[in-house]
């Protein structure tokens, strides 16, 4: 979500016109994170949210150099706190959750299964039981035979209506935490070998650039192929290793407000330019990103092939990059329902028979 925070009105006139834009620039940034901050971990960031978003009015009256480098000061401290405070959410939640969802869900299912089997033989062996007691017996042996029978029946319902939804609710919970997770990788945006958006990331950017067709962007397409000193084309493993190097050269011919974007080998610039301007810079990007490189076995030659366009819309780099335009399709729904008595019993007849002897085991800132 991209925030348009107009505090003009509460900035009193001084100065300069540059000096009237930088602080209005530097008070719009700060509210514009801060609203960021509470929409990204709720729990933390209000109270910086509110915090943060008086910072016009309070510089409205006493606005001096002074007074913006103590709030600048504040401000980056409270954004390491936020780092702090937001970790256990993200960096040791995600990896909980992950583990979670990676063996929960196969272990829930075991033990629904055994205990679907389970209530099974106990409905089996009641019936055992209540059938020897018809046989000719002593009528105390016939007595102790069907009281033992209906409290194995006792058991088996128990079972059923008790510890099977019970274990089908904590099994949803996991199925949950695997929905999470999924939502959660699909939402970064980040490629982690090289610091640029990936290609995810960049077509959102992108998309949210254009405005629906309203607007046209310049967009430089940057391919790299990499051939090892026999000739032969580098593999992916070995394209990782000089990753880094490669964006960093590919970073420097551009500003920092032109957003790159990568997928594999291909790259993709959104230039805040003319489309005249990086047409006359072509040659020389392209000669600073092609030439040697050390990967992790050996070196390499990258050559860089370029091409630049006005774009209207992010079909142009879906296909430059070779993946399927997005599609926001609702899942079917599922209705979960607990096991029933035949349901268990179709279950208990696939599974092996097992011997009568085993056994199984508000933050203040």
């Amino acid at each position: 979500m991209f925030y348009e925070v107009d505090v003009s009105d509460k900035i009193p006139d001084f100065g300069s016109e540059l000096q009237h834009v930088a602080v209005r620039s530097f008070l719009s940034t700060v509210v514009a994170i801060s609203e960021c901050l509470a929409e990204i971990c709720p729990e933390v960031g209000l109270a910086f949210r509110n915090r943060w978003r008086r910072l016009p009015q309070r510089l409205a009256f006493d606005l001096s150099a002074k007074e913006l480098e103590i709030s600048r000061q504040a401000f980056e401290k409270d954004i390491q706190i936020f780092g702090r405070f937001t970790q256990q959410y993200l960096n040791d939640g995600l990896p909980l959750i992950a583990s979670v969802a990676a063996t929960g869900s196969s272990v829930l299912e075991t033990v629904l299964e055994r205990t679907a089997s389970y209530t099974v033989l106990l409905e089996t062996l009641a019936d055992s039981m209540e059938s020897s007691a018809d046989l000719e017996c002593p009528a105390e042996l016939r007595q102790s035979l069907e009281h033992q029978a209906a409290g194995l029946r006792t058991c088996a319902r128990q079972a059923e209506t008790e510890l099977l939804p019970l274990v089908t609710r904590v099994r949803d919970l996991v199925r949950d935490c695997e929905k999470i997770l999924a939502k959660t990788q699909e939402a970064v945006v980040v490629d982690t070998e090289t610091g640029f958006l990936n290609a995810a990331g960049y077509l959102e950017h992108l998309g949210a650039e254009l405005g629906e067709g309203q607007r046209r962007c310049c967009v430089l397409l940057i391919e790299c192929n990499v051939l090892t000193a026999t000739g032969e084309p580098c593999s992916d493993v070995e394209f990782a290793t000089i990753a880094s190097p490669l964006s960093a050269r590919i970073a420097e011919q551009f500003r920092p407000t032109d957003s790159i974007g990568r997928h594999g080998r291909k790259f993709a610039v959104l230039f805040a330019g003319k489309l005249a301007q990086a047409q006359g810079r072509l040659d020389q990007i392209k000669r600073s990103i092609s030439g040697s490189y050390a990967s992790s076995l050996r070196k390499v030659a990258v050559k860089a092939e370029i091409q630049v366009s006005e774009c209207e819309s992010v079909g142009l780099v879906e296909e430059f990059f070779g993946v399927a335009p997005k599609r926001i399709t609702a899942p079917p729904a599922v209705l979960e329902e607990p096991i029933s008595v035949e349901v268990a019993q179709e279950i208990a007849e696939a599974q092996p028979e097992v011997p009568a002897e085993d056994s199984t085991t508000p933050v203040e800132v």
